[in-house]
This record gives C-alpha cells, structure tokens and sequence, in this order.
C-alpha cells in the first residue's frame, strides 16, 4: 500500500486504484478483485448450507401448522425463529447426515426432551408426541 499527498481527498475506487484513509493519512492500494457475489452464490459450501436450511425451514412449517391449534392464545411472536435455531442446531451437530435422516433417528431429539417450547409457553410438550412420518402432532 502506497502512502498518497493527493490534494483533492479522494476515498474509495478510481479504476484500478483504491484510495483510503487511515489515521489521517490518505493510502492507495491496487484493487485485486475481491469476492463478486455469483462467486460466493455457486460456492458449494453455500449451496449445501442453503439446502440444509430450506429443509429446516420447511419442516418448521409443517410442526407449526400442526401445533397451531394449542398455540393459537401464545404472545410470543419469536417462537419461529427459536424453532429455527433449534432444528439448525440438530441440524448442526450431525453435518454428514442428511436432515431427513436426522428426523428419522430419534437420538436427535435427545436435546428436545423436557424442553418448553418458549419461553411464554402454556404447553408441557412432554405430553406431546410428533410423529414425523405422518406429521401429526
């Protein structure tokens, strides 16, 4: 990085040069491309990821449609994303397995068992049984 005494002030991108300032010094640096969003998109890391979450979220879909009638009085209105953090976090610690696979097995649910399912829950969910292969609650 090259230190400027440029007199017009210049910051940010000017063809291939990036100018900056830094304790109130202005610098220039070559610009060398940096991470283009179709880069990170196509990544297959993401792809996976994105997957994984898009099944997360639909099977969240499905277990809220099925608890709708015992939930319908509940005030809290972050009781979708706790449940998204919940089953991306099973999702998480098993990452070779595939979440279907995960539903099945029911040592997932281990971290589940005697859990309320909010904090302002009414429901004592180890009276509740979810069956995933017909989703049913």
């Amino acid at each position: 990085m090259a230190k400027s005494d440029n007199i017009f002030n210049i910051r940010g991108r000017l063809g291939d040069f990036i100018f900056c300032q830094r304790n109130g010094k202005t610098y220039v640096k070559r610009y060398s491309g940096g991470f283009t969003r179709a880069a990170t998109q196509n990544h297959p890391n993401v792809k996976v990821g994105q997957e994984r979450f898009a099944q997360v979220s639909q099977y969240v879909k499905r277990l809220k449609q099925e608890l709708q009638p015992y939930l319908w009085r509940q005030k809290d209105r972050t009781f979708h994303n706790q449940l998204m953090a919940l089953f991306l976090q099973i999702a998480k610690n098993e990452p070779e397995k595939t979440f279907n696979e995960l539903l099945q097995d029911l040592d997932s649910y281990s971290t589940l068992s005697n859990k309320p399912l909010n904090k302002n829950s009414k429901i004592d969910p180890s009276a509740l049984f979810y069956d995933v292969r017909t989703s049913l609650l």
